[in-house]
């Protein structure tokens, strides 16, 4: 029942909480309502949540363990991330320390899909790695087994972080994760066998050391020289080797000797300042038989300051969008530094971060001139951010001209087909054909401002206005866009939007004490979607009285008449009562095809469209189901109705959440009761 208005009537009752009852979206339930009675409110919601979110990421990491990839990432997709979004609001409502489970649930759902596909990755390696043994292809092999070291690493590092979101979700929530944890542990440890058994196949184990060095205290003026050696585990020299070093995160290359020494220089640069052990790692190429070794030397780092100057700026004269080139130099002594990261700013907006690279700034991403910078002559700033590093940062700027551009604004109207006290306004902002982003655009009705929207990604913007009260045909809306503080011009657009006086819309927004839900309205749509059921007609009927029921006429105080309703009221409970019907031909149907779930929550939506306007509260439409049943606990008389209500609102809440679901004879006798309580006109005292 894809886009069917009864479902979304059912799902609005309870947004927090709402279930599909659509056959190819049907929502995983998690927990009993035994345990989530309702009576506590948000507590309860946010017990339910919290049981739910825990259950997905168990029953993800089961579905790692057995190597279900694909399955374990449909537990934390998309309805995950909606389900926590929902936890962080009611969390929110229920408790001031939510910050730390909720996050720790986000962060266990990336880290176990990040998680899942490295473990994914592995295997479809691993299978490769098989196939090159096989075909005697041992380069090859050894290249495929590096890649398998880093997968495992990195799932060791992923599991451990799980785990660890595991620890802080079952600190906070009480929930129990140790199924969903052994299951992790067990993937981990599996892979690391199987690495441990291709490091020994494929790979001879190293040892480097670092012998000699000229002095311990280094800057990028004067390096670290130093002198080492790298030997198997049998003592066997790695001989007449080119070879790669990681040290300080610079990439070094140089070769041993037949005696396995090696000597190299490193000028730090992002390193921080003063004592550090240094770490020097030995990097084999992919096809190399020798595994990877690390050591450290301790050295004391001095601080220099280096000198930063802009060469070249391409155009100097700029306008909205364009590229802009910018090359640079960096020095120290007579030393050119270049792969340092170096921020741009233009005006006071960031354009990025560039690498240096021979001279040349290369950014990130284009480097264009975004609308916040305003025209005129702006100061291009170039940085070298560090701070307490072997570089001392340092700062350059010049002077680039900005000129202003003509957009191109739009705009357009219509009266609302909803509501006919209101318009729909709609437009964008273009420059060439490109949107223009964050924008500030206000919209006036007949020369008076009245609100201003801010564009989207696209250039885009729409909002929603009242209607004047003028006895008019047709209205004029402008859009307004003043170009204050950009690099673009003002601009103003007007269009005339026709209005329909009198319409149905606009009688039924001005309905005095209307007391109407906005889920309530959708259910209006089942009047639209086609004819009920035949069979659903029948059982409704069917348990009608054979005459017509006595009226049960609101309690009254003695010696007093009740007031006269007013047109505008009678009108209003008519089309209302007019909603019960379908809803309960609606409820029949889906019995019929069996989906007993959805009957009881269409049930439900038809008994909160029939007794909502007895409840003399302006909340009673945003009445949860349990908050509505206590008002009508608390203000009827009748034991009778009370029983019938509850028993209905204990059927909605188990279809909704327990995951036994509800028997055909269950939601039967559930809405037997519904029908009963719209029938007799009962009332809240």
């Amino acid at each position: 029942m894809a886009g069917d208005p009864t479902a979304t009537v059912v799902a609005s009752l309870n947004p927090t909480v709402a279930q599909e009852t659509d056959d190819e979206n049907e929502t995983v339930r998690h927990q009993n309502p035994d345990t989530y009675s309702g009576d506590d409110g948000d507590d309860e919601l946010d017990q339910w949540l919290s049981g739910w979110l825990s259950g997905q990421l168990e029953e993800s990491a089961v579905e790692i363990s057995e190597g279900q990839y694909e399955t374990a990432n449909e537990y934390i997709d998309d309805e995950f991330e909606e389900r926590l979004g929902q936890y962080v609001d009611v969390a929110g409502e229920t408790s001031d320390d939510d910050d730390d489970e909720s996050e720790a649930y986000e962060e266990a759902q990336q880290d176990q899909q990040d998680l899942s596909d490295s473990v994914a990755e592995y295997e479809e390696t691993q299978d490769e790695y098989e196939e090159a043994r096989e075909d005697g292809d041992d380069e090859r092999a050894r290249e495929l087994a590096r890649e398998l070291e880093e997968l495992s690493a990195e799932i060791e590092e992923l599991s451990q972080s799980v785990q660890s979101h595991y620890g802080v979700i079952e600190e906070a929530t009480g929930t129990d994760l140790t199924d969903a944890s052994a299951a992790i542990e067990s993937t981990n440890q599996s892979v690391q066998a199987d690495q441990e058994q291709i490091r020994e196949a494929e790979f001879d184990e190293t040892t480097i050391r670092i012998t000699a060095v000229e002095s311990t205290t280094v800057s990028f003026i004067t390096p670290l020289t130093a002198t080492g050696e790298i030997e198997t585990a049998d003592g066997d020299p790695v001989a007449g080797e080119p070879i790669q070093l990681n040290v300080g995160n610079q990439l070094i290359e140089t070769e041993t000797d037949d005696s396995g020494e090696f000597e190299f220089d490193y000028r730090p640069i992002s390193i921080p300042a003063g004592e550090t052990n240094l770490t020097v790692s030995y990097l084999p190429d992919g096809g190399s038989p020798y595994f990877g070794s690390e050591t450290s030397v301790g050295v004391n780092v001095e601080q220099v300051e280096p000198t930063l100057t802009i060469t070249s700026v391409d155009p100097e004269t700029v306008a909205y969008n364009d590229t802009l080139g910018v090359e640079a130099e960096l020095q120290a002594g007579e030393q050119e530094i270049d792969d340092v990261p170096l921020t741009v700013t233009l005006g006071e907006e960031d354009l990025g971060v560039a690498a240096l690279d021979a001279g040349e700034l290369v950014f990130d991403g284009a480097s264009t001139v975004p609308a916040a910078v305003p025209s005129g002559e702006q100061n291009l700033t170039v940085s070298l951010p560090f701070e307490e590093r072997a570089l001392e940062s340092v700062t350059t700027e010049t002077t680039v001209t900005v000129t202003e551009t003509d957009p191109e604004l739009s705009v357009a109207a219509t009266q609302s087909e909803t509501d006919a006290d209101e318009l729909n306004v709609t437009g964008d902002i273009t420059v060439a054909g490109s949107g223009v982003e964050g924008q500030s655009i206000q919209i006036a009705v007949g020369g008076t401002p009245l609100e201003s929207v801010t564009t989207e990604g696209s250039g885009e913007f729409e909002t929603t206005i009242a209607v004047p009260e003028d006895d008019t045909d047709e209205v004029e809306v402008t859009a307004v866009y003043s170009g204050d503080g950009t690099n673009l011009a003002s601009a103003e657009a007007t269009t005339v939007a026709a209005i329909v006086q009198g319409s149905a819309g606009s009688t039924e927004s001005s309905l005095p004490g209307s007391s109407r839900s906005s889920w309530l309205w959708l259910a209006g749509g089942v009047l639209l979607i086609g004819t009920v059921g035949v069979g659903g007609l029948y059982w409704y009927r069917s348990r009608r009285p054979a005459e017509e029921p006595v009226d049960h006429p609101r309690d009254e105080t003695p010696g007093t008449e009740a007031p006269t309703a007013s047109v505008d009221s009678e009108l209003t409970a008519e089309s209302e009562s007019s909603l019960v019907q379908p809803l309960f031909s609606e409820a029949t149907d889906r019995l019929d095809e069996g989906d007993t779930e959805g009957a009881v929550q269409t049930g439900y939506a038809a008994v909160r469209q029939s007794l909502e306007s007895e409840l003399d509260s302006a909340q009673a439409t945003s009445y949860t189901y349990w908050e509505f049943y206590r008002q009508f606990e608390n203000n009827t008389d009748t034991p009778t109705v009370t029983d019938s209500l509850r028993t209905v609102t204990q059927g909605y809440e188990q279809a909704t959440f327990d995951v036994s679901g509800i028997s055909k004879h269950e939601a039967e006798t559930i809405l037997e009761h519904a029908q009963d309580l719209c029938q007799t006109g009962v009332s809240a005292t």
